[in-house]
């Protein structure tokens, strides 16, 4: 597949497209990879800039500032929150443990109706 073209809006001969589709510009997936390999090129032309380095008296502000602004749970919600998690674990570990047995049982009473 030929992306160049000669002057004049022609395309180029080997590339076995005809002259209608000589009219036509590029779509758009030949444009973004122009687009992508241009902006490539860019990055590799500029020059590098070293970001600076936060202070750690800086960064322990900001990171202060941070937290005064998030929604800490109350109490009460903290203790709801617990008391789901714990019942959750302990009903899948319930579960996993049953499957498990289950699965033990089924293997060993395979093997033994084999051997």
């Amino acid at each position: 597949m030929a992306i160049f073209r000669k002057r004049g809006g022609e395309e180029d001969p080997s590339s076995g497209k005809g002259s209608a589709a000589a009219g036509q510009g590029m779509n758009r997936e030949m444009k973004r990879m122009m687009a992508k390999r241009e902006g490539a090129a860019d990055r590799l032309r500029r020059p590098v800039q070293k970001k600076q380095r936060t202070k750690p008296l800086q960064f322990l502000k900001e990171v202060r500032a941070e937290l005064a602004r998030v929604a800490w749970p109350t109490r009460p919600e903290v203790m709801t929150y617990t008391v789901v998690v714990l019942i959750s674990v302990a009903f899948f570990m319930i579960i996993i443990a049953g499957m498990d047995y289950v699965f033990a049982r089924g293997v060993l009473w395979l093997l033994r109706r084999g051997g």
